[in-house]
């Protein structure tokens, strides 16, 4: 398709659900962090809830894609809440996964959520 694309209302997306596992910065010292995912490969939200103990800046949480894109998608990360949004977050991606990273160290026993979309 070439041209302008014009809907006339919502945009759903489906697909299978990702998976998702913790990162360094939600496993922190002791305990176990809780991760889930909802959603697809284009929309969802994560909620990670970081273990107990001393916490580290570092990957909150890494979602594997369903299906590999061809090249590394572009991802909209935005918090749902305050917790979220007081990190310095921000994403890396891959053809094959994104991961949430924080450039503060998270605290222990938190949610953190956050929404995505991705673009290829």
């Amino acid at each position: 398709m070439q041209g302008t694309l014009t809907l006339a209302d919502h945009l759903i997306t489906t697909g299978p659900t990702p998976t998702a596992s913790a990162g360094a910065a939600a496993n922190c010292t002791t305990g176990s962090p809780t991760i889930t995912v909802t959603g697809n490969d284009t929309a969802g939200t994560v909620t990670v809830t970081t273990a107990a103990g001393d916490c580290v800046a570092s990957s909150l949480a890494q979602v594997t894609f369903a299906k590999a894109f061809g090249t590394a998608p572009v991802i909209t990360l935005t918090p749902k809440g305050a917790s979220g949004a007081g990190l310095q977050y921000y994403y890396d991606s891959s053809t094959t996964t994104f991961d949430i990273k924080t450039g503060t160290a998270p605290t222990a026993g938190t949610i953190y959520v956050y929404s995505y979309h991705t673009l290829q």
